[in-house]
């Protein structure tokens, strides 16, 4: 019994699929534009971060400056008292108490050392930079920002984290499509032609080729796919409830944050009466004390209530700092930072 042998091209072209193709068409279009949205949350997150631990040295060097002038007009207070000691002038209480003062001054400025340091090594690793980085741009705060609502409407407009769970509603309206589908009919065409056949009975009887048009009607579907469908209706509506959750979680995260700011640059605000108070306060204590109408204590309190309210101050432009920077990131504006310093900003020293 003689074989006989071929071989041909085939090709299927699907024409209709029950809508298969261009859900999966669109699930893979939400999916790409789920990994931007990712990597544009994860650039804010990076870009707050880098804002805390930037400023988070300017902050502990120029708190330890501070703690350090207190050290030096503590030193000349110190070297005056012993000089009144010596002309019987002051009792020696007096003098040790401002030795005390000194030596806690030195503690703490030995303290704000350490924390300075701890800083410029944490945004040394963060920056991954084989040196230790020096920052140019100083503390500041704006009184220009006077309205939560432009902050409020671009973030529901643009807040990655809607738009992720906008991909995520297409992917599940993909899905149900995908589903249904399952329901429809497929339509396909199909050809087929011989590159090569032998010289045989069976092989003649062969078409050179043929075309035709193929349909699959699904009768009996034992899969689940009224179960499949049912799971990604639900999933649709779950995204939805999410994003009505995320509209006002990002809601009150930006008036939150607005608050905080501002509560943060009316702090900064309303302390300068009291560090202009307070190095009043300081010089009068010194013409008192060296004239003997005050004592070392006074001397040493008025000169620690001057440092504590330099300190807060710079604290709290760092706190405008770091809750602005967290604003501009929720609202998508991290690029216009630098601006609130060039317009309009004022430096902190």
């Amino acid at each position: 019994k003689d074989g006989f042998g071929h071989s041909s091209v085939n090709a299927l072209l699907p024409v209709y699929t029950g809508g298969r193709i261009t859900a999966a068409q669109a699930i893979r279009a939400a999916q790409v534009d789920e990994a931007k949205s990712n990597y544009n949350l994860a650039q804010r997150n990076t870009f707050t971060k880098l804002v805390d631990y930037y400023f988070g040295v300017v902050l502990a060097e120029q708190v330890y400056q501070a703690r350090l002038d207190a050290v030096d007009a503590l030193s000349n207070h110190l070297n005056h008292a012993v000089k009144l000691e010596q002309q019987g002038q002051i009792a020696k209480v007096e003098r040790l108490s401002a030795q005390v003062s000194l030596d806690r001054a030195k503690i703490e400025a030995q303290k704000a050392l350490r924390e300075n340091e701890i800083a410029k090594l944490a945004l040394t690793k963060l920056l991954k930079s084989r040196t230790s980085i020096l920052p140019i741009t100083p503390l500041f705060v704006n009184n220009s920002l006077v309205s939560v609502t432009p902050f409020l409407t671009k973030t529901l407009q643009d807040h990655p984290a809607i738009a992720i769970l906008d991909a995520k509603r297409k992917q599940a309206k993909g899905q149900v499509s995908m589903a249904n589908a399952k329901h429809l009919p497929t339509v396909a065409l199909y050809g087929n032609y011989n590159l090569y056949e032998d010289d045989s009975v069976a092989g003649g009887l062969v078409p050179d080729w043929m075309v035709g048009v193929g349909i699959k009607i699904p009768i009996l579907e034992r899969s689940g796919t009224s179960s499949e469908v049912v799971a990604a209706q639900s999933s649709v509506r779950q995204v939805n409830l999410l994003s009505m959750q995320m509209n006002q979680d990002l809601t009150i995260l930006v008036e939150k944050t607005y608050a905080e700011m501002s509560q943060a640059l009316e702090e900064y605000n309303s302390l300068e009466s009291s560090e202009t108070l307070s190095a009043e306060t300081v010089v009068l204590r010194q013409k008192a004390f060296s004239q003997g109408l005050s004592t070392s204590l006074e001397m040493v309190d008025a000169q620690l209530f001057a440092t504590s309210i330099r300190v807060q101050r710079l604290s709290a432009s760092y706190s405008f700092i770091k809750a602005m920077a967290r604003l501009l990131a929720v609202s998508g504006d991290i690029d216009n930072f630098i601006d609130y310093l060039q317009i309009n900003g004022i430096e902190v020293k």
